[in-house]
């Protein structure tokens, strides 16, 4: 029978330990729990709030571990998704070669005690835990382990785990208790794995939150048990949080946002906002600043663009909605969170397909057109004569490419004549752009083409964009790894016109 007891928070401590009771360190333990083997629970971690909290973790991808939020809330405030408000590190590895990181940022869920946390850097020669997708059997066994003291000692020099049994599970909880013995969880085992072994390996199935404390080091509790918190219901969001994300180039993007010339860095965050990083410094290793806004929310990545409508430099905020309207804000504020002016105008309809929605300046009056893949690869541009207003585009249409392909194209201004270049990436991987010499007229472009790029099979994973401000569009390739690879534009149009190419480091980004 369950023991209701252990769903009184109020009553049932919260297993977070004080670094002053662990003299200033971390170590896992459970109260009655064993020494377990080298190499087991490799993936058990230490978190350190700022020398004044600690609980135990578990890497569930190379830069994420997830853990208690009880961990990082402070005075029982809930968790904000973002940068922690106070330090905080997570260690992980044999004490001897354990690699110490720290906490970059935290998504929180609502409904139940989980935090994921960001790691500054991934985890090396450690596998991530596995996450059981289903509820455990009552009756069944479950090995934890935690962060925290033990019944004879404070700072234990090893981990110790014990086996529990499943009294009860809902739809956020599972109840436990132990299968032998007095072993309940203490200070510090928050956030502690609780894992099932399936087909011989070890599988997620929970993380510590409560415990009577029964049989701890100086505590003199009589009740026992534990309530862990299920995560075996939450692999699919796992998985969506700590996927890099920029294994995904679709939610990199760039715009200039302040009318400087200099595009800013986008990024489609997992939960729906849109986020922006200023670029302070032009062509460079680390053009843009650390430290994001939020300039979007509920803007999909496969469903928005941001283009200058008005010629003001600024580029707006623009999404294609499931009816086919497409639907544009003004940019009114330049850099700075939702800079957008409070309504919002339609500015095409039809657009059923977002994948053949484009925007581009054709005639170099700094005003992007809007321009449409249609069915048979050809594409139609409509020319836009009013600015930022309600289907500002002049009434006729010309088809400016054919045979260019969704997501095969761009249209980006190559040398600096305000005009965009048409690009198209071929079979073999290279990129070949026509000049834009006539400015908005049917198949604008000179009668030669040049080869521009090459070794881009996926050509989701190249962007053009002016990162300094020349007028030229740069070359940028987005990788899976946490950096971007930059190549300047020093020629304008012509054959590969890019200097030699610039790595750029964004380890911050999800």
């Amino acid at each position: 029978m369950r023991n209701s007891g252990l769903r009184r928070a109020a009553t049932v401590a919260v297993v977070v330990a004080t670094a002053t009771a662990l003299g200033g360190a971390l170590a896992l333990a459970v109260s009655g729990g064993t020494p377990v083997p080298d190499g087991t629970f490799a993936f058990a971690a230490k978190v350190n709030v700022n020398d004044q909290a600690g609980c135990t973790a578990a890497l569930v991808a190379p830069r994420w571990v997830i853990t208690s939020s009880s961990c990082f809330s402070v005075n029982g405030q809930p968790v904000a998704t973002g940068a922690p408000t106070t330090p905080a590190r997570v260690s992980i590895g044999p004490d001897d070669k354990a690699a110490t990181l720290t906490v970059t940022y935290l998504v929180p869920r609502t409904e139940r005690d989980v935090v994921l946390a960001q790691l500054s850097s991934a985890v090396a020669n450690v596998t991530p835990i596995a996450i059981d997708t289903a509820a455990p059997a009552v009756g069944s066994t479950l090995n934890v382990a935690g962060a925290g003291r033990t019944d004879t000692e404070w700072v234990p020099a090893r981990l110790h785990a014990a086996n529990y049994t499943v009294q009860a599970t809902d739809a956020t909880t599972i109840s436990l208790a132990a299968a032998a013995g007095a072993a309940d969880p203490c200070k510090g085992d928050a956030g502690g794995p609780a894992v099932a072994t399936v087909n011989g390996q070890p599988e997620l199935v929970g993380i510590t939150s409560r415990s009577w404390q029964h049989g701890c080091l100086d505590v003199n509790e009589t009740r026992s048990g534990a309530t862990e918190t299920r995560v075996d219901d939450l692999a699919s969001w796992i998985q969506a949080q700590t996927t890099p994300l920029m294994a995904d180039p679709t939610k990199i993007q760039f715009a200039d946002l302040d009318g400087d010339g200099k595009a800013e860095l986008l990024a489609y965050f997992p939960d729906g906002t849109v986020r922006a990083r200023h670029n302070n410094n032009g062509f460079s290793s680390a053009p843009w600043g650390t430290d994001d806004i939020v300039v979007a929310v509920e803007f999909p990545a496969d469903r928005s663009h941001f283009a200058d409508l008005d010629g003001d430099g600024r580029a707006e905020a623009i999404r294609d909605y499931d009816n086919g309207d497409v639907h544009a804000w003004h940019n009114g504020k330049g850099f700075t969170t939702m800079p957008w002016d409070g309504g919002d105008q339609i500015v095409g309809v039809g657009f059923n397909d977002p994948s053949r929605l484009m925007f581009t300046d054709l005639d170099g009056d700094r005003k992007s057109e809007i321009l449409k893949i249609n069915d048979d690869n050809s594409v139609t541009a409509w020319h836009n004569i009013k600015g930022f207003a309600e289907m500002p585009w002049d009434g006729g249409s010309v088809t400016v490419a054919v045979d260019f392909k969704p997501g095969q194209c761009w249209f980006t201004d190559l040398d600096g004549d305000g005009r965009a270049e048409a690009l198209r990436v071929m079979a073999d991987g290279t990129v070949h752009a026509w000049h834009n010499i006539k400015g908005f007229t049917t198949m604008p472009w000179d009668g030669g083409d040049q080869q521009v790029a090459t070794g881009f099979p996926n050509p989701a994973t190249l962007k053009f964009a002016d990162l300094d401000g020349d007028h030229r569009s740069d070359a940028v390739a987005v990788d899976p790894n946490y950096q971007l690879r930059a190549w300047h534009n020093g020629a304008g149009f012509a054959n590969m016109p890019w200097d030699n190419v610039v790595t750029i480091s964004v380890p911050t980004l999800p």
